[in-house]
């Protein structure tokens, strides 16, 4: 009974140790969704399946991308990863995988302010990934990941884009007077938006175009 109890013991442990190398590298590694998902949308695959109305065939997508020389065995493997993390569901019939979108890549075809492409790109993009290499030296330093990161040097003007009626922006251009803020947001929205000293309200859609300043600034 004492042997069969410490053998039971060993495999308890032996599967809490796997359990905690699995849990590893599952956050480890969470970082290869995000970015496989961005190369599916820079690829235009979610738009190439949502215009043909159709599932599409692994040849049929990268027949539509138009590239010089596609890598098949690539993109194969790309798509049956986001088949994995249900950004495309796939079905197979006689013998070849049709690739079609789910609930989660249909927000990438969406019109206007409610697709969220841009929103997915924007987020991988270097710029806004390398606050969040800087994490450990706010804790030992203090300060902001951002502002670490990029610093703030020579920074005249500062656009908020989706600012609604202003108020960020225009907290920012109070503690630093030097900095010409625009807030920018849709029409219905920067109609009702106050008067603030130092803040222009610009109205658009961000999706088409953005207006310049030294740098963008969203919440």
């Amino acid at each position: 009974m004492r042997l069969r109890n410490v053998q039971g013991l060993k495999m308890e442990m032996q599967d809490e140790d796997a359990l905690g190398q699995a849990e590893f590298w599952q956050i480890t590694l969470a970082f290869v969704d995000s970015l496989t998902f961005k190369c599916a949308v820079e690829l235009g695959i979610p738009q190439i399946i949502h215009a043909k109305g159709q599932p599409l065939t692994l040849l049929e997508i990268i027949t539509s991308l138009q590239a010089p020389s596609p890598d098949s065995s690539c993109l194969s493997r790309v798509m049956r990863f986001l088949v994995k993390k249900q950004v495309f569901s796939e079905e197979v019939k006689e013998g070849e995988a049709y690739y079609r979108l789910t609930r989660a890549s249909k927000w990438l075809v969406r019109l206007g302010a409610s697709g969220l492409a841009p929103m997915l790109t924007m987020l991988n993009h270097p710029i806004f990934l390398a606050p969040w290499h800087r994490f450990s030296r706010c804790v030992v330093e203090g300060g902001d990941a951002f502002e670490i990161a990029h610093g703030f040097a020579g920074l005249t003007s500062l656009v908020d884009v989706a600012g609604g009626t202003g108020t960020v922006v225009s907290a920012i251009v109070k503690a630093d007077p030097h900095i010409s803020g625009i807030n920018f947001d849709l029409p219905q929205v920067v109609s009702s938006a106050p008067e603030h000293p130092g803040v222009v309200h610009v109205s658009g859609d961000m999706f088409i175009s953005i207006p310049h300043a030294d740098a963008v600034f969203m919440k």
